[in-house]
């Protein structure tokens, strides 16, 4: 076996399967998605440690001797190791340590576990393209192909106003796929999407039509924080001279939002209510509102993982629970009850045909990454994962594929929180970013 191809193409492989991967249940978002891919990021560091060690044969336990002058030049790995190790910290000093380390029903990847999986993967992705920079042309390959096979797949289950993979999944509810949502889609795509900005330089009427299709099937999944995402990038662009690249990325885009609305708008005219009606972005309000105060109250260790959400109705007030469960669930609050054994909080609501029932939000999120950060893993953890995000973004202005994918979802995570069919496929590509400085060559797929 040729091991140097093996490292050519294994978080290439990764990629593919992380973002592949579904758990058949109704509800695809639940713990077993999280788990599967936990798993998966597993077998992949283990992997990823034997190839990178048989890479440096000349590695020894003696080496660590060089770790001052290593750190000095390339910071960011540490920095990543860190970011994951600090969340084992604020773990075991959490309430519930068990639940910081190994996470909650429904969000495992939010574990320390998790993060130190993540963190490691940042580690050995990072030194495999030091030395190999072919790398990077076989992870921008997959992510075209990834792109374009999940925009076809999206644009057919519309067409056919049928999930592939979820028989529950309502017209509305179209395009999902393997998805949580079809938001959730909509920021994968915007993670695929955002680097091919870099070829526009290049190859720009072909990126210009990936671009639209993009666009159009990110308004097919109704989803409109992406366009902010798509505006910040063409505005860059903008304000580094390249005018012409701003304004035909900005009406490409533009036209394949509106295609996409248009078309939607026609399968299900309850898609207008959720557009013209400020429901979601009160929501937003209420939850960062809710998010800061839960910040201010354990600022430094966090709350150890995804444990806020065990703790979130410390800090709202009876009108606000009115506003979120209407807002988010078209639903009346009435009440709140908890269980005396268990202490779970089960809320009394009530539907528009004033049936009664309990029911209790699973994952609670901030809807935006920084806010959630620093809720899992306190400031310390966000300043890490903030110190990490300037490695990759100094690198923008090379225009650099993997830092433009950076930027670009990180402006959609101002918005959204960094979803579970993402998250290690993100890491990747920090990784990869992190690498590149300002005398780094220019991005390009072979043949390009």
């Amino acid at each position: 076996m040729n091991l140097n191809a093996v490292r050519r193409y294994w978080w290439a492989g990764y990629i593919v399967l992380y973002a592949i991967l579904f758990y058949p249940l109704q509800n695809p978002n639940a713990s077993g998605s999280a788990q599967i891919r936990l798993l998966l990021s597993f077998f992949a560091v283990l992997g990823g440690f034997f190839l990178t060690w048989t890479a440096y044969p000349d590695l020894r336990l003696s080496s660590i001797k060089n770790i001052v002058p290593f750190a000095k030049k390339h910071p960011a790995p540490l920095v990543a190791l860190s970011f994951g190790f600090w969340a084992v910290f604020s773990s075991l000093f959490s309430k519930i340590p068990i639940v910081g380390l190994l996470g909650g029903l429904d969000s495992n990847i939010d574990s320390a576990f998790g993060t130190v999986l993540l963190s490691f993967i940042f580690f050995l992705v990072y030194f495999e393209v030091i030395r190999d920079r072919k790398i990077e042309d076989s992870l921008i390959l997959v992510m075209r192909y990834l792109l374009i096979v999940f925009i076809v797949l999206a644009i057919i289950e519309v067409i056919l106003r049928k999930s592939f993979l979820i028989p529950s999944a309502l017209v509305s509810d179209l395009p999902v796929l393997n998805f949580g949502s079809n938001g959730h889609l909509a920021g994968f795509l915007i993670l695929l999407t955002g680097g091919f900005f870099s070829f526009l330089t290049s190859s720009f009427q072909n990126t210009l039509f990936l671009l639209l299709i993009s666009s159009f099937t990110i308004g097919l999944a109704f989803s409109k924080a992406p366009y902010a995402s798509f505006a910040a990038t063409s505005f860059f662009f903008a304000l580094n001279k390249k005018v012409k690249i701003a304004l035909a990325s900005a009406i490409v885009i533009a036209i394949g939002a509106v295609l996409g609305f248009g078309f939607i708008f026609l399968v299900n005219q309850a898609f207008k209510r959720d557009l013209v009606e400020p429901v979601q972005y009160q929501g937003r309000v209420i939850l960062y509102k809710i998010a800061l105060k839960g910040i201010l109250a354990q600022p430094i260790l966090g709350y150890g993982g995804p444990q806020f959400q065990y703790n979130w109705t410390r800090f709202t007030t009876k009108n606000e629970l009115v506003e979120f469960f209407n807002d988010f669930y078209l639903l009346k609050y009435v009440n709140t009850i908890r269980d005396q054994n268990t202490g779970i909080e089960m809320f009394q609501v009530q539907d528009k045909d004033n049936n009664l029932s309990f029911t209790t939000p699973g994952m609670w999120k901030a809807h935006n990454q920084f806010l959630d950060i620093s809720l899992m893993w306190g400031l310390i953890g966000l300043i890490l994962y903030i110190v990490l995000l300037c490695f990759s973004l100094k690198n923008l202005f090379n225009f650099n594929f993997f830092a433009l994918a950076i930027f670009a979802y990180m402006v959609w995570n101002l918005f959204w929180y960094m979803e579970i069919e993402a998250e290690g496929i993100f890491f990747v590509i920090l990784a990869v970013s992190c690498v590149y400085n300002k005398n780094s060559r220019n991005n390009s797929v072979s043949g390009e």
